[in-house]
């Protein structure tokens, strides 16, 4: 009896050894089934906009900064020489001392420059339009000195439309700036079409002003 018992508490014993051991190994199969190594990472990356703005003949304001109210001083006529007495242009360039000074009248000339500076982070190109507001005053103008563009025949001022001057300062890179030089004149036309025109206007009751006006339009490079 007591040899049966005995038998009966070893089977136990193995049985409960069994199931201690089948216990450890599903814990381990557990632990290796859902225990995993895990870790969440993200990344970014950031962009500057490129800046997009020029100054013009040294601009106190850029032209970003402008508003429809803002002029750029161009100095048109700062510079009056004299053209000799033929309208000849072969005379060198001598300052006008047969008209006052501040004047211009048949047989003047001058010049002014147009500089556009890039002080954007993309190439530019920007076209200039030369208008003049009192296309009475036959005044031409030019980019060479060679070719020049007449904004109306005085005498006949029907028989002509209004012509602007057009020029385009191209592929301006970052950081740099290009420059034109704008020519004018009002020939010296003694025995010529305009000479009664011209008399007209200079002996008008009230001041004549030509006004000359450039319009810009700068533009991204692609």
């Amino acid at each position: 009896m007591k040899q049966r018992k005995s038998n009966i508490q070893k089977k136990i014993a193995v049985l409960l050894a069994l199931l201690l051991i089948v216990f450890a190994l599903g814990t381990i199969l557990i632990r290796g089934t859902w225990s995993y190594y895990k870790k969440s990472v993200s990344g970014e990356s950031t962009a500057t906009v490129a800046k997009f703005d020029a100054v013009i003949n040294n601009n106190t304001k850029s032209v970003a900064q402008m508003t429809s109210s803002d002029k750029i001083t161009l100095n048109i006529f700062s510079t009056i020489r004299d053209m000799n007495n033929n309208g000849s242009e072969s005379v060198p360039n001598y300052d006008e001392d047969d008209v006052k000074a501040g004047r211009i009248a048949p047989g003047t000339k001058g010049e002014f420059n147009v500089k556009v500076q890039n002080t954007g982070d993309t190439a530019i190109k920007a076209k200039a339009t030369i208008y003049m507001d009192n296309y009475d005053i036959p005044l031409k103008f030019s980019t060479d000195g060679q070719a020049w563009i007449k904004y109306r025949y005085v005498s006949s001022p029907s028989s002509s439309p209004f012509q602007p001057l057009e020029f385009t300062l191209d592929n301006i890179a970052v950081g740099n700036n290009k420059t034109q030089t704008v020519y004018w004149k009002w020939d010296f036309d003694a025995f010529g079409p305009d000479n009664e025109a011209d008399v007209a206007i200079g002996t008008s009751a009230t001041t004549i002003s030509p006004k000359v006006t450039v319009n810009f339009d700068i533009t991204q490079i692609d």
